[in-house]
């Protein structure tokens, strides 16, 4: 299996988007097309199969794109920045706010009270970094 592939669906699991068995039975379709010469994207065809909307697929490749940016020990600030939220100049602010109140407050909650991300925008970072630690510890095992 491209391990690309199985990224794309360990992706969509951790996400909820796919049960592990349907990803299972749309691998097994997309090997037996390739062996007849048809070469079908995973999403694709789980897109086919009703078991993604378009917009699940554009999601889990946007993930895809940032997973292969960031690493097992992504930082909050990190991801941010990849997404476009705060500059890298608003994380080295919130660090060193973070730094002089002695470490007892997190970055997150230090860049809510600067006023440059919301809560929301806060607990999906937060979020986000759960899942790339998961899809991570996935990849490796």
């Amino acid at each position: 299996m491209n391990e690309n592939l199985s990224f794309f669906g360990a992706i969509a699991v951790s996400m909820g988007l796919v049960s592990e068995e349907d990803l299972a039975k749309i691998i097994v379709l997309q090997e037996k097309l390739s062996i007849q010469g048809e070469k079908k994207r995973i999403g694709d065809l789980l897109c086919e199969a009703g078991h993604l909307t378009s917009t699940d697929v554009d999601i889990v490749l946007a993930m895809q794109q940032t997973y292969d940016i960031v690493t097992e020990e992504t930082r909050f600030g990190e991801l941010a920045v990849v997404n476009g939220l705060l500059t890298q100049q608003d994380i080295d602010e919130a660090l060193n706010k973070q730094k002089e109140s002695g470490g007892d407050r997190t970055v997150g909650d230090i860049l809510v009270d600067m006023g440059l991300i919301s809560t929301f925008q806060m607990n999906a970072i937060l979020q986000s970094q759960e899942r790339l630690r998961a899809i991570f510890d996935a990849q490796s095992a």
